[in-house]
């Protein structure tokens, strides 16, 4: 048979297979625990600085900070030290956080369980509630659409009794004929 191909099929020994999978598996393992050592996992407490030791959301911002919601106030930490900023701090009206978001201009927004929105911009803290034209709710669900309309906005146009829609707008070019 000229030009033919044949396959061959190579039965493994009940013996050989014996030694083969755990020699396999084992070797999956050793590589697990390998991979395990290269991370450290920290557990951080009221020791360490944080002003309870419940959170309630974590956001890594664009500068490197981590951010934590807790309901004992924002805290920041940079690797080493936590900072805490809770009703002490001038601009923030509320301490019981449950959200963290940071928008696309670096923003960062908390949202409070009781209904205010923080924002941290430029190092100051501003607070918006039902003062300033946020609904009477529990907690804020901060989300940021595809047009990155800003909530101090949009509670600032709610305040005036105006309700605000949203239309997607495209553009597409066109030539000179078609108008």
């Amino acid at each position: 048979m000229s030009g033919a191909c044949t396959s061959t099929t190579v039965e493994l020994k009940p013996l050989v297979r014996l030694v083969a999978v755990p020699a396999i598996l084992l070797a999956f393992a050793s590589s697990a625990v390998a991979a395990a050592k290269e991370y450290q996992f920290d557990s951080w407490t009221t020791e360490n600085g944080l002003p309870q030791n419940s959170i309630n959301d974590i956001l890594q911002t664009r500068d490197g900070y981590l951010w934590l919601a807790t309901f004992g106030g924002l805290v920041r930490f940079d690797g080493v030290r936590f900072v805490v900023f809770d009703r002490s701090f001038e601009g923030i009206g509320s301490q019981r956080l449950r959200a963290l978001h940071e928008d696309r201009r670096g923003t960062l927004w908390a949202a409070s369980e009781d209904g205010m929105l923080i924002r941290y911009r430029d190092g100051h803290f501003n607070t918006f509630s039902s003062q300033d034209g946020l609904p009477h709710a529990g907690a804020i669900r901060i989300e940021e659409d595809r047009f990155g309309f800003e909530p101090e906005i949009v509670a600032k146009v709610a305040r005036l009794g105006c309700r605000v829609y949203e239309a997607g707008v495209s553009c597409a070019r066109r030539t000179h004929a078609e108008g």
